[in-house]
């Protein structure tokens, strides 16, 4: 899905983090006609995974799809253009479609999002969808890279950056989260995850 944005300028950075699947022949497959970094390594987690391809990254703007998740095709033109006009936002982010692995969708409309400062409601809960965030490169100079400590780094980072900043919404569907059960949020993680 990330080599079929309608917004070109992308430097793709692929980093297996140790699967034992056959991810690693895939991805040298695509790599036979497509242009983009692949790190195959050891599995080291999540957060190093994260923070590794964000130091190897030149751009702009950061944005981190999961092997599992699917970007729509303009999400990375929509999000650039967003924050490109609209310089006071550290990140922003959209809508999701949750879709299940027999093809079921739901359309995710949250009463609960929107823009602005807002670190007291990111507190309570956790309603920004990880596969839809941008973030400008520069706010992880300011504020640091994710905590190899925990477990959900993208809500600790959301904390650590509406601390500080201004979070925006684009009222778009931008991406594709599957829901299965091994998502942290789902099944057997419940309980780590709180």
């Amino acid at each position: 899905s990330i080599l079929s944005q309608t917004y070109d300028n992308i430097e793709l950075i692929v980093i297996d983090d140790g699967s034992q699947d056959d991810s690693v022949k895939i991805i040298e497959e695509l790599r036979l006609h497509n242009k983009f970094i692949f790190i195959n390594r050891e599995n080291k987690g999540l957060c190093e995974t994260l923070n590794e391809g964000i130091e190897l990254s030149k751009g702009k703007y950061i944005a981190i799809c999961a092997s599992d998740d699917i970007y729509l095709k303009e999400k990375i033109e929509l999000q650039v253009d967003f924050l490109e006009l609209n310089s006071n936002y550290a990140l922003c982010y959209g809508k999701i479609i949750s879709f299940d692995n027999n093809g079921n969708q739901k359309f995710i409309n949250s009463k609960k999002y929107k823009s602005g400062k807002l670190f007291l409601d990111l507190i309570k809960t956790n309603f920004v969808p990880a596969v839809t965030q941008m973030y400008r490169k520069e706010i992880f100079d300011n504020i640091g890279y994710f905590d190899k400590n925990l477990w959900i780094e993208d809500w600790d980072m959301l904390l650590k950056i509406s601390y500080s900043y201004e979070i925006g919404f684009l009222d778009e569907y931008l991406a594709m989260y599957r829901n299965h059960g091994e998502n942290m949020s789902g099944g057997k993680n419940i309980k780590k995850m709180y």
